[in-house]
């Protein structure tokens, strides 16, 4: 079963920096000069702080398909995506789904290129890129998932402790 994936991030569509800044300079601070531990102090206005954010650029929890993005990927890519699927809805997106993928080769071709380009004196690192780029990382770290609570195991203690109990699962049950 597939984890989704969340980010949270603040929403600046309708912010006015006007409404903010009167907004703030509205707020009493008199509590935060009166507190005379400085922790505290700046926790007090840290509060009313985001108090007010929150108002004025409110925190938005949205659900994303890939938590980071192709490194090739860039804005006039993603913008002729959704121009393609404009399109597409109303039955005329031939020419715009030719352009993204000419677009989307064009990218990965200039993007490799520059990698190699740039890191063509130091073979290691090039080869270190190159692997982590196609999949092929023998590094990579080993994921386990627990059934009870859905989430990965990455911390090595508790995978090799996972591990332990699996072969000593296995030996009781071969016994």
């Amino acid at each position: 079963m597939k984890i989704h994936e969340y980010i949270t991030f603040r929403s600046t569509k309708h912010f006015n920096e006007n409404d903010f800044i009167n907004h703030i300079s509205q707020c009493s601070f008199d509590s935060v000069l009166e507190i005379d531990d400085p922790e505290e102090a700046l926790l007090s206005f840290l509060n009313i702080f985001t108090e007010v954010l929150n108002h004025h650029a409110p925190l938005i929890k949205k659900r994303v398909n890939r938590l980071y993005q192709n490194e090739w990927m860039n804005d006039e890519i993603l913008e002729s995506m959704r121009k393609r699927d404009f399109y597409h809805k109303k039955k005329c997106m031939y020419i715009w789904g030719n352009k993204v993928k000419y677009l989307i080769k064009n990218s990965k071709q200039n993007y490799y290129t520059n990698i190699i380009e740039h890191k063509k004196g130091n073979n290691t690192k090039l080869w270190k890129h190159l692997h982590t780029v196609s999949g092929t990382d023998n590094h990579a770290s080993i994921k386990i998932i627990s059934d009870c609570s859905k989430k990965e195991i990455i911390d090595p203690k508790s995978i090799a402790d996972v591990l332990m109990l699996i072969s000593q699962i296995s030996q009781i049950i071969l016994i």
